[in-house]
């Protein structure tokens, strides 16, 4: 687990403190990792990568108080946020 470790806060964002805001993500992060080991992928907490394209690896970061899962290839996540946004707009009433 990262996205709470403070030995992984201090490497990455130094004396800057997290905000209490995203405890929530706490137990989302349990479940994702523990779910994730049915698979044969890995995981990596808040990283940006040029992964090939059959990827092996899938990110995971908080962002604006969110969850966030993307390949780390950075073509099929630019991809996938391209379809959420097209799927948001097909939705909106």
């Amino acid at each position: 687990m990262e996205m709470f470790n403070a030995k992984t806060d201090k490497e990455r964002i130094g004396p800057l403190k997290k905000s209490k805001a995203i405890e929530h993500l706490r137990e989302v992060e349990i479940y994702y990792l523990r779910c994730m080991k049915k698979y044969n992928t890995e995981t990596s907490y808040d990283v940006i990568a040029g992964e090939l394209p059959y990827f092996k690896t899938l990110n995971y970061t908080e962002y604006a108080g969110n969850f966030t899962i993307q390949p780390l290839n950075i073509q099929l996540s630019g991809l996938e946020i391209l379809m959420i946004l097209m799927f948001i707009l097909n939705h909106i009433q």
